[in-house]
């Protein structure tokens, strides 16, 4: 990618999130970038290109992150990775900025929706089957758990779950539950020691 296109690309993304979908406007990003509309088309054919590729970078950099998570000891470390990195990403968003993207950039919503099915699903999966080998999960059903514990996320992320609570309440609240009902009694500390997973997370 040129220097041209990486810099039209942060841009972006760093207004995107400023903004929200509703409200990014190519005209604005060639101002503030000073270039003509012209050169980011002709980088970016369309602004769904343009969004696609912001998201491509936000993915690749969201996996680097998730694999060095895996390198950490024990299960609940590496969830309490996991758990803290969904909260760090929630309250970077503006107020209503999922359920608008949804609306407005619907194409990029469904990347954000694969990503979720291909790659966090599956590392909720390995996680909770780790645990299980190192003895520190209950034996339960990881595939259904994971799918639920991202339904709940989701819920969160889109104002849907408690309207006038704060988006890091409700995440921590919802992090102590997942982890009372998947830890062994032995472990249950890592739920209620403020030095561990939960008041960290």
């Amino acid at each position: 990618m040129s220097d041209v296109a990486a810099r039209i690309v942060e841009q972006t993304s760093a207004r995107l999130l400023a903004v929200g979908a509703w409200h990014l406007k190519v005209a604005d990003l060639a101002a503030t970038l000073h270039i003509s509309k012209k050169t980011i088309y002709q980088h970016f054919p369309t602004k769904d290109a343009l969004l696609a590729r912001v998201f491509q970078r936000y993915q690749q950099q969201a996996w680097v992150e998730h694999q060095q998570f895996q390198r950490a000891p024990t299960a609940a470390e590496e969830l309490h990775l996991l758990l803290r990195w969904f909260k760090e990403q929630h309250l970077a968003l503006p107020p209503g900025f999922m359920p608008e993207l949804r609306h407005a950039a619907p194409a990029l919503y469904e990347l954000w929706q694969q990503y979720q099915a291909t790659r966090l699903v599956p590392f909720l999966e390995r996680n909770l089957q780790r645990g299980q080998a190192e003895g520190t999960y209950r034996p339960l059903d990881a595939p259904v758990l994971s799918r639920w514990y991202l339904a709940q996320v989701n819920l969160v992320m889109h104002d849907q779950l408690a309207s006038g609570i704060s988006p890091a309440r409700q995440h921590k609240v919802l992090a102590e539950h997942f982890l009372r009902g998947i830890l062994r009694p032995a472990f249950s500390t890592y739920a209620k020691s403020p030095s561990t997973l939960l008041n960290n997370a």
